[in-house]
């Protein structure tokens, strides 16, 4: 998701899990704007399933997504 309209789709899907992207810049798409973790968390929470990161996430963001409500994190390589 990206967006607050995706959000509610989702809630009305009634989504198990959601993927919020991109939470912070990537290298597989220069140059896209990155959510932000807060603004990423709130579309999140509009769909009312545990939200996944993606987007730039690493080890080191992971644990700060973590203490604000992230379910989890996926990326491409992130895990180095």
């Amino acid at each position: 998701m990206h967006d607050r309209r995706e959000a509610q789709a989702a809630a009305i899907a009634k989504a198990d899990a959601v993927f919020v992207s991109p939470v912070y810049p990537t290298r597989s798409h220069p140059g896209a704007a990155a959510i932000g973790p807060a603004k990423a968390r709130r579309i999140g929470r509009a769909a009312g399933a545990p939200i996944i990161a993606l987007g730039g996430v690493t080890r080191t963001r992971w644990r700060k997504l973590r203490l604000i409500g992230f379910y989890g994190w996926a990326a491409i390589d992130g895990w180095r």
